[in-house]
């Protein structure tokens, strides 16, 4: 890990305010020179010494103590009463730059990044820089359902977004990097009614959108909240790849191709959420929440291929592609008063179902325009699932909290692939359709214990297991796993009369194989196959990946709204699964292919540092114009054993990332501005002794601004990824039959402009 050097003669700055200034550093140097001389705010009190222990604290570890009622203070208030490392991000902060999808809303939240291009959504959601599967994402709790896109969301269906860079006991422990619960809006005892109107143009292409949110009261001490939105999305997509092949030994070019393809995406979609909430006698409460997705796109693709040297396989090709998705839930919570302590029994119970199918029809032709290869695949799954969870929270004295809980999960899936080429099924002689069922069972306990006003600490326990049972062709693989997770959480308060505190954290976490990796059902590739475009297919021996975890944090706070933090952890990982690509026999072809099968290939560790920085200026100096300023800048290492560096770093983590964002009001007028910029510098990991995979920088660029005509009524208008850099990606392999193979793809990425009328009635 880096030193940072203090200058001959000063002291070492304290941690909050060596992390205010490395964080603002990118903001404004004269704002560090100020920082220095800020007095400690007077007006700041101690204000957990004033409640008492026993009190049931806001925004802590279970979903039916957060009450969020809008605003910095409460989220501040939030994060800083919990025990677990915990942030919240309100309303406000959720609709600050009028994203159009949640996406765009979590890349700019400290230590989160997306996959993909800048400014594209549907990439998968990382913390510390971790792959997919080491994130835990949740809706109101629970695990989002099986092939649901996260980028799907409406922000005006969110109420606010907690992250917990550690793990709980009752949310669960598959998150080795952490845990995003995503809560979707909540019933309030007011009438609102809340409409938006959008367009977007991206590359002279428009894309309208339209919300309509409702909260209203009935009967005595009732409410309900509804939301809905409908989009249609038109984007054009441009890339370039070359690859090239080379002779491992001698190091000679045998063949360099280039392609460049231009790809023309529709998309339409329908989101319906709602929450309806009757409060019963003896004070019990019954919260009904259905939730619908509907999606359906089409997209056209044409590419052209040219190959100076070696034998091009085809010169042009367009695949016409049509997918739909459709998926519902409905969920109900019954939350029951056993005594007038404080007991609570809350019980939970939710249904689930998802559609999905994806076509595509390839056609390729040669350079004469004869048609030489053909490809149709139809990939189509339906989902069911059924939870049911529950827990029992019991208040014992000397400031005890004990919740324990369980939960029982059952989900089935169908999967179909058909994949014809020629006119010839390639997956004839293997079998085309597969069953899985996935059972979860877990139980759980946690005792939080606050036993003075400086001291906190919180320690959980977990069992879950996972049973998997998968039939294909006539065969059947089974597969079960069970993990204990021990969990211990610290909040101390060094002083008393301010409201700093240090924060630590030991756990065990784990990632579970996803139900792709464990089907034996390929996935063959559209193209020519070769090492770059392998098939794919799952594993069903494959064991959970188990990591023991420490995080420590120091936070310090500046007034009423504002944080920074430096924090540091570290993951220890055993059986890494890792993709590994192989060239041989398999069972779906007559003939040897390349494809990647995911493995158990051994041990890593991952450690990091992560600054964070909130604040307005008029809470650092006297009388300034009140700007909010938040910042953050995290640096990761990591190395997989048995794999040569420097490289040999976890799949897609970069060495380090960044945000930065302002925003504040225009004095004497009725308008709001700002702007964001994130930042992930280049990333190369080797994968394996023989692969390499590569990603370019990735610069964000956002600016909006907001001319608010009425209290009820406004206007906005935002630009985001503003730079339109181009995203690089791509790798190399070395293949056991002497060749090497590279590949290097350029994606244009364009400005996206939106217009978005706002209005409260």
């Amino acid at each position: 890990m880096p030193s940072l050097p203090c200058p001959a003669g000063a002291r070492a700055p304290r941690p909050s305010r060596l992390a205010l200034a490395l964080v603002l550093a990118f903001a404004s140097p004269a704002l560090l020179a100020q920082q220095a001389a800020v007095p400690a705010d007077p007006a700041a009190k101690p204000a957990d010494a004033a409640r008492p222990a026993s009190a049931a604290k806001p925004g802590n570890l279970t979903l039916d103590t957060v009450q969020i009622t809008g605003g910095q203070r409460s989220e501040v208030d939030a994060r800083r009463l919990s025990t677990a490392p915990k942030t919240v991000i309100g309303r406000d902060e959720i609709n600050q730059f009028g994203d159009s999808n949640v996406g765009d809303v979590l890349r700019r939240l400290p230590g989160v990044t997306l996959g993909g291009p800048p400014g594209r959504p549907g990439g998968d959601v990382r913390m510390r820089g971790l792959g997919n599967g080491y994130t835990m994402v949740l809706i109101n709790g629970e695990r989002i359902p099986p092939g649901f896109s996260i980028d799907t969301l409406s922000p005006e269906q969110i109420e606010r977004i907690e992250i917990m860079k550690a793990p709980t006991a009752e949310f669960g422990t598959r998150a080795i990097a952490g845990v995003i619960n995503i809560v979707l809006r909540e019933a309030l005892n007011l009438s609102s009614t809340e409409v938006k109107l959008e367009t977007s143009v991206e590359h002279g292409r428009f894309s309208p959108r339209a919300s309509l949110t409702r909260n209203d009261r009935f009967g005595d001490g009732n409410a309900y909240n509804f939301s809905t939105s409908v989009f249609h999305s038109d984007q054009l997509t441009e890339t370039s790849t070359r690859t090239q092949t080379f002779d491992t030994a001698s190091g000679a070019l045998l063949a360099d191709r280039n392609e460049t393809a231009r790809s023309i995406g529709e998309r339409q979609g329908l989101h319906l959420g709602s929450r309806v909430q009757w409060r019963l006698a003896g004070g019990d409460q019954f919260v009904l929440m259905p939730f619908l997705f509907a999606l359906r796109g089409t997209t056209d693709t044409r590419s052209q291929l040219t190959q100076p040297l070696g034998t091009a396989p085809y010169a042009t090709s367009h695949t016409d592609g049509d997918n739909s998705d459709a998926n519902g839930r409905i969920s109900a919570q019954w939350q029951h008063r056993l005594n007038d302590d404080g007991a609570r029994l809350q019980l939970d119970l939710s249904l689930g179902g998802s559609e999905n199918r994806n076509k595509a029809a390839r056609d390729e032709f040669g350079a004469n325009g004869s048609q030489s290869r053909t490809l149709d695949t139809d990939n189509r799954s339906t989902d069911r699932t059924i939870n049911n969870k529950g827990k029992v929270s019991l208040p014992l004295e000397s400031g005890h909290s004990l919740v324990a809980g369980w939960e029982v999960e059952r989900a089935k899936r169908g999967q179909t692939k058909t994949s014809v080429e020629n006119g010839v099924s390639q997956l004839a002689g293997f079998g085309t359709e597969t069953d899985s069922t996935i059972r979860t069972l877990a139980g759980w306990a946690q005792d939080e214990w606050e036993f003075s006003p400086a001291w906190s600490a919180y320690a959980g326990l977990r069992w879950e297991q996972i049973a998997t049972t998968s039939r294909t062709a006539g065969s059947q693989s089974d597969n079960t796993s069970s993990v204990w997770s021990p969990l211990f959480h610290v909040a101390w308060k060094p002083d008393e009369s301010t409201r700093d505190q240090v924060r630590l954290s030991l756990t065990r976490s784990y990632k579970a194989p996803q139900l792709g990796q464990l089907s034996g059902l390929p996935t063959l590739s559209v193209r020519p196959n070769d090492p770059s475009n392998a098939d794919s297919v799952g594993n069903p021996d494959l064991k959970p990946e188990l990591a023991t975890g420490i995080d420590l944090a120091y936070e310090h706070y500046i007034g009423r709204r504002g944080v920074t933090s430096i924090g540091f952890f570290q993951r220890r990982i055993t059986d890494l699964i890792r993709s590994v690509t192989s060239f041989g026999s398999v069972p779906w072809s007559d003939t040897p292919r390349w494809f990647t099968r995911p493995e158990n290939v051994g041990d890593a560790v991952t450690r990091g540092i992560e600054l964070e920085a909130r604040a307005s200026t008029d809470e650092l100096w006297t009388g300034a114009t009140p700007v909010n300023l938040k910042a953050s800048v995290s640096f990761y290492r990591s190395h997989v054993d048995g794999i040569p560096g420097p490289d040999n770093r976890l799949d897609q983590q970069p060495k380090a990332q960044g945000s930065l964002s302002a925003d504040g009001k225009v004095a004497g007028l009725p308008l709001t501005l700002g702007s964001g910029v994130t930042w992930t510098p280049v990333t190369v990991v080797q994968t394996s002794p023989t692969q390499e995979s590569r990603s370019g920088t990735k610069i964000g660029v956002d600016v909006f601004g907001v001319w608010a005509f009425t209290p009820a009524s406004q206007l906005r208008l935002a630009a985001s990824n503003v730079s339109g850099r181009d995203y690089l990606s791509g790798g190399s392999i070395v293949a056991a039959s002497g060749i090497t193979q590279t590949t290097s793809t350029t994606q244009r990425t364009n400005p996206v402009v939106s217009v978005r009328w706002e209005l409260k009635i």
